[in-house]
Formats: structure tokens, C-alpha cells, sequence
């Protein structure tokens, strides 16, 4: 494979990370060159990681995977031919964030402990011998956990806590959370019969889609409460509770809602960052909580 093809590739497994909206709770616009770096870092090397080795150990479900046919939106199976590729740009990438994130951790223990975390974390979701992936509830709160760790990560980047003192920090890390456990467990739901096919263990394989359902719409409720209910986020938090509540006596809908709530999720996220971004541009105070 050609040069320009495999970085197509490895772009074609990459997502930006949610360390920015970290930073912005921090109330750190100046960044300095290491956290430039360090932000560099979390997008397309991390992302590599934690994208490339998911395809590569979930490639049997992924081949048979009706929502693996939209590149734009959830991507494709990855080709057998690729996965030696991507494992090992994924190794590469592993020692490629420890090496940039240097000069930001190397003051920072908490920082370290978030860092290397997240890269722990994200090995063990996807492969073995741990694949977290297959252990049903852990599989959805080890997603919401990684997403907690990229906004940390971003949060104390400016010397704060990990363990935020302040209630609107506590309640954006909350919601993080919460959210990321929700939207793992609607795609887990949408993602049933290719898992059961592969035999794999998840949250909907073994507990059914109607808990599922349940498990992701208590997530997006409780989520609510943890911020404003005018916020430009707070489209995709609605939007997600009233597409679980509907999931669960609907499940026979759930590709049409499941792709309803994630581009949701796409457009408070960017709408989300344009508003903070013009705030900080125009010298507003855009700290607080979404």
C-alpha cells in the first residue's frame, strides 16, 4: 500500500477528542506551547488508538454490521489487510503521546496519572487479554470513563484538581461522563445483532436492547440535571432522553433514532465550540458549565 493510502486509512479510523471543552471549564484560553502540544496530542495520535485498535478486535461484528456503512458518520469494517497496519501505527501513537505530552505532565503528576490512564484505558476497552468491551455495564461506563479522562485531561491542564472542588466544574465532568455511557450503550443496542453473531459479550448481547435502552435513558437524565437548560448542549442531552424513552418501546426503530441522536450529538458539539471560541475571540468570559 502506498504511502498516501495508508495515511488515508489511518485518517479514515480518527475522531477529534473533547479535550477542548476541558480547557474552556478551566478558564485557560492562553495556551502555552506545551498544551498546544499536549492538545495535539489528544486528537488524531489518541484517537488512533483508541478508534484503529476497536476496529481492528471488532472487525468480525463490524463485517456484519448494517451501521458500518456510513463512513461519514460511523465508519466502515476495516479491512483484514489493514489491521497489522493500524495495530502498529497504534503502537507508534502510544509512544507518540507519551513523548509529546512530556513537557505538560513532567510537572504534573495528576496530569501523568490522567495521561497514562487514558492510554491503559483505552487498550483494555478494545483488546485482550482485559477488552473491557465484553464485560456488559462496565463495557458502557469504561466509554463514559475514557471521556471523562479527555476532558480531565484538558481541565487540569491549567494546574487544577483532577478532584474539582467547584459544583459547576464537578457537574460538567459528571456529564461527560454520563453522556459518553449513554451513547455507548445506544450503539451497543443498535450494534446487537452483529454482536451476538461474533458472539461477543456486551451490555445489549447480555442484558437485552430494552435494558439497554433503559440503562442509556437513565444516563441521559440524569446528565440533565447537570446542566443548563438553555445551553446549546442541552439539545443533544434532551434529544437523547427522548430517543431512549422511545427505544425502549420502540426498539424496532432503533437505527433511525440511534443516527438521530448521534448527529445531534455532532451538532450541539459544534455548536457548542463556535460559541466558546467566538466568546474567547471577542475577550467574553466563556467559563462555567455547558
Amino acid at each position: 500500500m502506498s504511502l498516501p493510502k495508508q495515511l488515508a486509512l489511518l485518517v479514515s479510523v480518527v475522531a477529534p477528542a473533547i479535550w477542548f471543552s476541558g480547557l474552556i471549564h478551566s478558564g485557560q484560553y492562553e495556551l502555552s506551547v506545551e498544551q498546544l502540544l499536549f492538545g495535539t496530542a489528544l486528537t488524531f495520535p489518541i484517537c488512533l488508538i483508541a478508534f484503529g485498535v476497536n476496529d481492528v478486535y471488532d472487525y468480525t461484528s463490524d463485517s456484519q454490521n448494517r451501521r458500518k456503512t456510513s463512513r461519514w458518520t460511523d465508519g466502515t469494517a476495516l479491512d483484514q489487510h489493514h489491521h497489522r497496519c493500524v495495530l502498529l501505527a497504534a503502537k507508534v501513537s502510544t509512544a507518540l503521546v507519551i513523548l509529546i505530552t512530556f513537557p505538560s505532565w513532567k510537572k504534573s503528576p495528576e496530569l501523568f496519572t490522567c495521561i497514562m490512564a487514558v492510554l491503559a484505558l483505552l487498550w483494555a476497552y478494545s483488546s485482550p487479554p482485559f477488552r473491557l468491551k465484553e464485560r456488559p455495564v462496565l463495557d458502557s461506563l469504561s466509554n463514559g470513563a475514557l471521556c471523562w479522562l479527555f476532558w480531565a485531561c484538558g481541565y487540569i491542564s491549567d494546574g487544577n484538581a483532577i478532584f474539582v472542588s467547584s459544583v459547576p466544574a464537578s457537574k460538567s465532568g459528571w456529564l461527560i461522563l454520563l453522556y459518553g455511557s449513554a451513547l455507548h450503550s445506544m450503539a451497543a443496542m443498535v450494534d446487537v445483532d452483529a454482536d451476538a453473531f461474533a458472539e461477543y459479550r456486551t451490555i445489549a448481547t447480555v442484558y437485552g436492547e430494552k435494558f439497554s435502552a433503559m440503562f442509556s435513558l437513565t444516563c441521559f437524565l440524569l446528565a440533565s440535571f447537570m446542566i443548563n437548560p438553555w445551553s446549546e448542549v442541552s439539545m443533544a442531552i434532551y434529544a437523547g432522553v427522548f430517543t431512549t424513552f422511545f427505544l425502549v418501546f420502540m426498539p424496532r426503530a432503533k437505527y433511525i433514532l440511534t443516527r438521530a441522536a448521534f448527529l445531534g450529538s455532532y451538532a450541539g458539539a459544534i455548536v457548542w465550540t463556535a460559541k466558546k471560541l467566538c466568546g474567547i475571540m471577542r475577550g467574553q468570559n466563556v467559563v462555567g458549565t455547558w
